[in-house]
């Protein structure tokens, strides 16, 4: 990680994906947060001390994430493509990326959102910048 310029989270699991929020927001690197559960897929933009982090969104495990999770090929395949987008955005500075949102795509019903985040003063992983 001490040559990464970006990271992009699409570990499994919160405690990987928690470790990985502590290392971006210590060293200040941007991470694209790109998550499925079955059919639903979210991404965001992570820019330490300037939006929330993955601490604010979550301040603790949901209780229904598990690595036994069911998920649709095609599902996994969006999200990773809006991650790649959304890192060409912050590379290249053309077009607002997610930062200080959440895109929620439920692929079900074909439904997207773009739900406003906020950070929150008493996280203990960003916080204090």
């Amino acid at each position: 990680m001490d040559k990464a310029d970006i990271v992009f989270d699409c570990a499994p699991l919160f405690a990987e994906r928690f470790l990985m929020n502590r290392e971006c927001i210590r060293r200040r690197i941007p991470m694209i947060e790109a998550a499925v559960f079955g059919m639903e897929a979210q991404v965001t933009v992570i820019l330490p001390g300037r939006t929330p982090c993955l601490a604010c969104l979550y301040p603790e495990i949901p209780e229904q994430w598990k690595r036994q999770f069911p998920v649709l090929a095609a599902v996994p395949a969006f999200a990773a493509a809006v991650a790649a987008l959304e890192g060409i955005k912050i590379f290249t500075g053309i077009g607002p990326s997610l930062a200080g949102a959440l895109l929620y795509y439920d692929g079900s019903n074909m439904s997207f959102q773009r739900i406003p985040v906020a950070r929150r003063p008493n996280c203990p992983a960003c916080g204090a910048l």
